[in-house]
């Protein structure tokens, strides 16, 4: 137990798209950046939603799209939504997400 202001437990980032799975969460190696990698399960395209703790992590301010490597693409569908990152998936398709983050949102 703890005396400070945060719960006792709590979930950084969630999906919630049923045929999705995040498979990676670790910070990025060449940027101040938090890295999630997710994937699509079930061979159906999706839109999937990330929730993001921000009075953990920090409130989200851009996200890329980057390949395996955590070189950012050149272009990106995802897109910030107040504490929500919304992203595409094709099919099996594997994501790599490079989310930046300011400050907390407490």
């Amino acid at each position: 137990v703890h005396i400070g202001d945060l719960p006792l437990a709590a979930k950084l980032v969630s999906v919630d798209c049923d045929h999705a799975a995040i498979s990676g969460l670790k910070r990025a190696e060449r940027d101040q950046a938090l890295l999630v990698r997710l994937y699509e399960t079930d061979g159906r395209a999706a839109e999937a939603t990330l929730f993001l703790n921000s009075g953990i992590l920090g409130q989200a301010t851009d996200v890329f799209e980057a390949d395996l490597h955590e070189n950012p693409l050149d272009s990106t569908r995802a897109r910030i939504d107040g504490d929500r990152i919304r992203v595409a998936l094709e099919p099996h398709s594997i994501k790599t997400l490079l989310v930046k983050l300011g400050r907390h949102a407490r």
